[in-house]
């Protein structure tokens, strides 16, 4: 090596430093895989997706948005209570006209066309001479004989017609002109779904029925909807609908006949108010609620988890959602809008699932997630059910834990309280040395872990079915931050001031035997170390060191 040996004693260190390089990082961790939306994959180690919101503050127009969509360049557009918002990526504005009150929808056509439907207003946007975008009316074309008296709440682009739909009127534009699509029945239109480019009504008292031309027919099967109102209608595989109701669970149309799908979320979708839906691009299935935030769920109809205010998303009154080019899933709220990102493949835990402090060392022992921070030692309870995936607090650790090292059925966490072993029906203190903050277990003798602390070196040994404590090791009292060990038993600590620190113990051969203090040799290294806070890495048995942070030098 070149380290140059100082006049004083001397010492050595290393350390295995990628797991501790994650200490800097406060309050959150990523639990990453390759499917984040399948359960069973996770095991339920769900944490916070990626949020961003548009607070109602922030935004222009009123805080309350009803339908959200994405345009083909890429611009969102949402049906806001004052107009529409448009945003290009960075800006929002606000598209507003005399007599344009609440926007409920926005929907795009094939040719990138805005249509617009509100409260008795309809129409499309059209670029003015500097290439805004602005609201032009289409109210005064209607037939004097079918006047527009209601919100328009669903627009349909169907082939060279685009269809308007009120609670009791179709309205259909086609070469610059309105009719209007007459309906069976006295009862009010309940709702209207567009699903692989069909179109189908569903008529309180009657039924569902599919447009045709300008007709409505009952689909086969569609008698069972007399009753049952579906909220939502989405594409299920390659030609099936899938039928969401509020109140009476979850139904699929094959063209045929109409079944139910057995699920496992339909009881939220009633407590919580189902109001609309999505289908995401792994074939998951989003339903946003009026009181419960977001219901994802699998085509099997088995539960995948919630996204709700506790995720961070600015509230539970869901009205709108849709999917962007990137897939994140965009939900128009109650009050303001927010962003999620659930194909990313990670999740977030923080304070909101129990884990506080800052991360220092994270350990998976006997099929559980252990995570130490300087507010202590927690475990992950995975999700059940509906109930998220919590971090629970081990009591009998009361300080900072700062590493974890297992070793077979072990697990020992560095505290500044002591060392403590963990298991599944104990926890127990084996020293209470003050500021210990990392081990490490002797490749000479598997029966030995070393502790370094903020006034030295100690050790612990297995006994007789026992972890005990031994006492410190002498003339060591830098504070050692951490230690790594090579094939002889050579030990190299890490300081927190300049010396790295070389532990040698030449008449120690047996595994059992115990440390042999007046043989010790003790080295202490400075010149010739970068200057500064440094990393110590021992790979293939030699030591190298490098300065904190990206783009220092090695050194060996």
């Amino acid at each position: 090596m070149d380290f140059q040996e100082d006049d004083s004693e001397i010492l050595c260190a290393s350390q295995k430093t990628f797991g501790l390089a994650i200490g800097c990082i406060a309050l959150f961790f990523l639990v990453v895989c390759f499917q984040p939306l399948c359960a069973q994959n996770q095991k339920g180690e769900q944490g916070h997706y990626l949020v961003t919101n548009y607070n109602h503050e922030e935004l222009p127009g009123h805080h309350q948005n009803w339908f959200i969509t994405q345009d083909r360049n890429g611009f969102i557009y949402t049906g806001n209570g004052e107009g529409v918002l448009e945003f290009d990526g960075a800006s929002w504005r606000l598209i507003s006209s005399p007599g344009l009150n609440a926007v409920r929808t926005v929907v795009v056509d094939q040719d990138n066309i805005k249509w617009v439907g509100g409260d008795r207003e309809l129409g499309y946007l059209k670029a003015d001479a500097m290439g805004l975008l602005q609201f032009e009316s289409l109210k005064d074309r209607i037939p004097e004989s079918n006047p527009l008296t209601a919100n328009i709440w669903q627009i349909f682009p169907d082939k060279d017609r685009i269809l308007f739909v009120t609670d009791n009127t179709i309205y259909s534009w086609r070469d610059k002109k309105f009719t209007v699509i007459a309906h069976p029945g006295p009862g009010p239109i309940h709702r209207e779904y567009q699903v692989h480019g069909k179109i189908y009504v569903s008529i309180a008292g009657e039924g569902m029925y599919e447009v045709i031309e300008d007709t409505l027919q009952l689909i086969p099967g569609g008698e069972l909807f007399k009753s049952i109102r579906p909220t939502v209608a989405l594409p299920y595989g390659l030609k099936s609908v899938l039928f969401a109701s509020k109140s009476a669970g979850i139904f699929i149309y094959d063209g045929s006949a109409v079944t139910r799908l057995e699920n496992e979320i339909e009881g939220y979708l009633e407590e919580n108010l189902l109001y609309a839906g999505q289908r995401l691009s792994n074939s998951a299935y989003a339903f946003a609620t009026l009181q419960g935030g977001v219901i994802l769920m699998d085509e099997n109809g088995k539960y995948i988890r919630t996204i709700t205010e506790n995720d961070g998303i600015g509230n539970n009154q869901v009205h709108g959602m849709t999917v962007d080019k990137q897939h994140s899933l965009w939900l128009a709220l109650q009050t303001g809008i927010s962003k999620v990102d659930p194909l990313a493949p990670y999740t977030f835990f923080d304070k909101r699932n129990g884990l506080e402090g800052t991360v220092s060392n994270i350990v998976r022992h006997a099929g559980r997630l252990y995570v130490a921070t300087y507010s202590g030692l927690f475990v992950l309870e995975n999700a059940a059910g509906i109930v998220p995936a919590k971090f629970r607090k081990i009591e009998e650790i009361k300080s900072g834990c700062f590493s974890l090292l297992q070793t077979g059925e072990h697990l020992f966490a560095a505290t500044a309280n002591g060392v403590f072993k963990i298991s599944e029906k104990e926890v127990y203190q084996i020293n209470n040395l003050l500021g210990c903050r990392t081990l490490c277990r002797s490749k000479r003798n598997a029966n030995r872990i070393y502790v370094g602390h903020m006034h030295g070196l100690s050790s612990i040994k297995y006994v007789d079915g026992k972890w005990e404590a031994e006492k410190d090791i002498p003339r060591i009292k830098e504070d050692v931050f951490s230690i790594a060990t090579q094939d002889d038993g050579t030990l190299w600590l890490r300081t927190s001031l300049q010396p790295v620190i070389k532990v040698e113990f030449p008449k120690v051969r047996d595994l059992d035997q115990d440390l042999d203090f007046d043989t010790l040799i003790i080295n202490r290294f400075s010149k010739g170390l970068p200057e500064g806070p440094i990393n110590m890495w021992l790979i293939e048995d030699e030591l190298f060191v490098t300065t904190q942070g990206s783009g220092g030098p090695l050194f060996t």
